[in-house]
C-alpha cells in the first residue's frame, strides 16, 4: 500500500542472522509477521557413484571419520547438513559455499560427498543421473520425486523433521492493522493462484499462507530450534 513498506523476508532473515551475526541492526521484534508465502523442500543429495541410500552413507561416514566433506549454500541448509552429520556421528568437513551452482558443481567435479540444498538447481542432474538424491528434508510430497522419503524417519532421527526454508510478508512494527489485513488479504489471493502453485510444486516449492498469528509461533518455533544449533555449529559471527 502506498506510504508503508513491506518486506519479502526468509528464515535466515527473520531467524538465523539475528542468532548468528552479531552485527546485523534490526531485531526480530522490529517486523510484524502478515503472513507466510512459501516453504522449499531440502534435499540429502550425492553424487551418482556415491552412496545408493542413507544408511550407505552413514557408514561410509563412520567408517572414514575426517575424510568426507559435505557443502551447503545458506545458512538453514549448513545447518539441517550439520545437524545430520552430528544426530549419524560423521566427523564430516563442512564446506560453505556462496549458492546452489556452487554446491551442483562441488558434488559433480568430487569436491564434496553430499549436501543439504533446495530442490530446483539439483533436478536437472538427478534426472540425468549424475546426482542422486537419498533424502527429503521433511515431509510434504514432491511431484518431481515421489518415492523420495523424509530423512527423519529413514536415519530415525526427530530432530531432522519438516526441516524446510520458507519465505514471508512481514511489516515494520507500528504499521497499522487496516494496513497489516489488507496486504494478508492480498498474500492469500496470490498464494492461491492455482496456476502458480502448479509451476512451483515439481521444485519442491509450496505456496501457501498463514495467519499473522501462525506465522509468528512459526518463527518463534524455529528460532527455538535452530539456537543451540547454530552457537553448536561455530557458525555464528
Amino acid at each position: 500500500p502506498d506510504g508503508y513498506t513491506l518486506l519479502m523476508a526468509m528464515d535466515t532473515t527473520l531467524v538465523m542472522n539475528p542468532i548468528a551475526m552479531k552485527s546485523i541492526n534490526y531485531k526480530v521484534d522490529d517486523f510484524v509477521p502478515i503472513s507466510l508465502a512459501a516453504s522449499n523442500t531440502s534435499i540429502l543429495v550425492v553424487p551418482a557413484n556415491g552412496p545408493k541410500t542413507v544408511e550407505e552413507l552413514i557408514a561410509k561416514g563412520r567408517a572414514n571419520p575426517g575424510k568426507m566433506n559435505y557443502g551447503a549454500g545458506i545458512i538453514t541448509t549448513r545447518l539441517a547438513a550439520f545437524l545430520f552429520s552430528k544426530l549419524a556421528g560423521l566427523q564430516a568437513v563442512s564446506v560453505p559455499y556462496n549458492g546452489s551452482a556452487d554446491v551442483v558443481r562441488a558434488l559433480l567435479d568430487g569436491s564434496i560427498d553430499y549436501a543439504v540444498d533446495g530442490i530446483a538447481p539439483h533436478l536437472p542432474h538427478i534426472r540425468g543421473g549424475t546426482l542422486r538424491v537419498l533424502a527429503k528434508l521433511d515431509s510434504k510430497p514432491v511431484e518431481s520425486l515421489p518415492d523420495v522419503r523424509p530423512l527423519d524417519q529413514i536415519a530415525k532421527m526427530p530432530e531432522l523433521s519438516d526441516i524446510a526454508t520458507w519465505v514471508g510478508v512481514v511489516a515494520p512494527v507500528g504499521t497499522p492493522q487496516h494496513v497489516i489485513k489488507r496486504v494478508h488479504e492480498a498474500v492469500v489471493e496470490a498464494t492461491t493462484d492455482a496456476d502458480i502453485r502448479r509451476k512451483m510444486a515439481p521444485l519442491g516449492i509450496t505456496v501457501t499462507n498463514s495467519s499473522p498469528a501462525e506465522f509468528a509461533a512459526l518463527i518463534k518455533s524455529e528460532t527455538k530450534r535452530w539456537e543451540s544449533v547454530i552457537k553448536e555449529s561455530g557458525f555464528a559471527n
